[in-house]
């Protein structure tokens, strides 16, 4: 995955630096599976190849957990706010 899109959904759901909010007590596993989440609806919606790596990497965080609602919901946003942040009027 482009590693710069996966750095912008760390930095847009708040896991790194002193930018950390709700997300300090989120494990590292829950923050990289929001990040690639995120970069994976991302690249998906702009057509980018590649998006079979990220599903294994993702299942790998996920530790076999299931996704939680919660979790989804800031993939969602976060992809939401990255595509709105990017559109070209």
């Amino acid at each position: 995955f482009p590693v710069t899109i996966v750095s912008i959904a760390h930095i847009v759901h708040g896991h790194t630096g002193t930018a950390m909010h709700d997300t300090q007590e989120l494990p590292r596993d829950l923050r990289e599976v929001e990040a690639e989440g995120t970069a994976y609806l991302v690249c998906a919606a702009l057509g980018l190849p590649g998006l079979e790596y990220p599903r294994g990497y993702i299942q790998t965080w996920l530790q076999g957990r299931e996704l939680t609602e919660k979790t989804a919901r800031r993939i969602v946003s976060v992809a939401d706010k990255i595509m709105k942040a990017g559109a070209v009027n």
